[in-house]
């Protein structure tokens, strides 16, 4: 599975790690460590998908099974397991969503207007918030994807490899500033951990009480969009979105935005 790992190069290459990862975790702690090919039974696999299901919410459990089979069904393929071994594994991973935090557009002018101590992290997070893009399409965002005469971005989605165009609006193209050479990114910005770590302080600062990670960005873009009127089909192609399914997540929490706001103009009678 290391060697696979090892000598893969797609885009998902730091997802393929950390599942690999959580596997070796998980047989040091079922202390199996150094388990064969020939051993992996179903019911360790299904004991590691347990594993997951407690330790991770949602698509984080999934996104860590999806490449562990990936793995495990290259080694079938390279007949190193006599028998695939998802043939008889009857569990299914539960893979229950934690409900994200969302920044509405009233708390995004208050995070916009609070100073932070990275003037980079606070427009590339900001840009994400109003069209979308995840941390590693943003990171690698370069000058050449942008067409400032057309108010438009033409980006590469790393995670699905979909070619999204997205509109820009008045403050995503004030957040650009000046453009370079196409070659140049758009944003200068820090490791991941780096950024969060910035994300936290400024959410803290802002006196916004709420759990806010990079992804949350493009979580309330989405749900923005629909609580501002946008119907599914079109938030879903605007997020780059492989299945109207992703796109449902967001139409739930604008309905649950849209109860919090009208129990607030309860009248006590």
């Amino acid at each position: 599975m290391q060697s696979y790992v090892d000598n893969y190069s797609k885009k998902d290459i730091r997802m393929m790690q950390a599942a690999l990862k959580k596997f070796e975790m998980f047989l040091q702690e079922e202390k199996k460590a150094g388990l064969t090919f020939q051993n992996l039974t179903p019911l360790l696999i299904e004991d590691f998908m347990e594993n997951l299901d407690h330790s991770h919410f949602g698509e984080g459990a999934m996104s860590y099974y999806k490449r562990f089979k990936k793995m495990l069904r290259q080694a079938y393929r390279r007949k190193l397991m006599q028998a695939n071994p998802f043939d008889n594994v009857e569990k299914k991973l539960k893979g229950k969503a934690a409900k994200k935090d969302i920044l509405t557009l009233p708390e995004l002018k208050i995070l916009a207007a609070t100073k932070t101590e990275s003037s980079e992290v606070r427009r590339a997070f900001l840009f994400c918030c109003v069209t979308g893009l995840r941390w590693q399409d943003v990171k690698n965002l370069r000058w050449s994807s942008i067409r400032l005469e057309s108010k438009e971005m033409n980006v590469s989605q790393g995670k699905t490899d979909e070619n999204v165009f997205t509109p820009l609006n008045d403050t995503a193209i004030k957040l650009l500033q000046e453009p370079g050479e196409k070659i140049e990114n758009v944003f200068k910005l820090p490791s991941p951990s780096g950024a969060n770590k910035t994300l936290r302080a400024w959410v803290k600062r802002a006196g916004i009480d709420k759990k806010i990670t990079w992804h949350n960005s493009r979580h309330s873009y989405g749900t923005n969009l629909i609580f501002n009127g946008s119907d599914v089909l079109t938030a879903s192609k605007l997020l780059g979105h492989t299945s109207l399914k992703h796109t449902q997540r967001y139409v739930k929490a604008s309905q649950e935005m849209k109860e919090e706001a009208t129990n607030k103009i309860n009248i006590d009678l």
